[in-house]
């Protein structure tokens, strides 16, 4: 039978790990920050530039377009929101292969070099 080297599985384990942990450190901290910007848009309010001197008609259009793009701005931030939930998600997977890898080739080496390391 043909021996598997343990290296086989540490390395892409340490890697897959370590990209695992880059990706949710960086999806948990977007979806943090657009949390923020979505709390920040719900709080805004029409534009307030010239709207006293303005006739009935251009202040509804005023509202009806800050309205527009608040909403086109929400719209962006919850897709975002969605796409960095799959981003922490995915590293979450990558981090679980990692670390089943990094088991397996320590597995490996301890029962491999078992009978080399007696002392």
């Amino acid at each position: 039978m043909r021996e598997i080297r343990p290296i086989k599985f540490l390395l892409p384990g340490f890697f897959l790990l370590i990209l695992g942990l880059g990706n949710l450190a960086v999806g948990i901290t977007k979806v943090k920050q657009l949390e923020q910007a979505l709390k920040e848009l719900e709080l805004q309010q029409p534009l307030a530039s010239n709207i006293e001197n303005s006739s009935p008609l251009r202040r509804l259009q005023l509202a009806e377009q800050t309205a527009h793009r608040v909403f086109q701005r929400q719209k962006e931030a919850e897709d975002r929101k969605g796409f960095y939930n799959l981003i922490a998600f995915g590293g979450k997977i990558f981090g679980v292969v990692g670390f089943i890898l990094i088991i397996i080739g320590s597995i490996n080496f301890l029962i491999t070099n078992k009978g080399t390391t007696e002392l």
